[in-house]
């Protein structure tokens, strides 16, 4: 399951992350160590869960540049 969020608490002691998720307003902690970048407050991720298993990752969204074509 794939959910988008931000993250709006870090608490190194306690290695928790806090995100807020985007589709229903609800906050969800996870391990910080589940996070697979350096995260910084207010980065906008994607959680994959299976099962067992949370992968955070830094999300991009799909912008498609456009090229302008060159003129001879």
């Amino acid at each position: 399951m794939k959910r988008i969020g931000k993250i709006i608490n870090i608490n190194q002691e306690q290695n928790d992350v806090t995100i807020l998720i985007k589709s229903n307003n609800q906050t969800v902690h996870y391990p910080l160590n589940s996070v697979n970048f350096t995260p910084m407050v207010d980065d906008v991720v994607e959680i994959i869960e299976d099962g067992e298993n949370v992968i955070i990752g830094s999300y991009k969204e799909d912008i498609l540049e456009v090229q302008p074509g060159k003129k001879r």
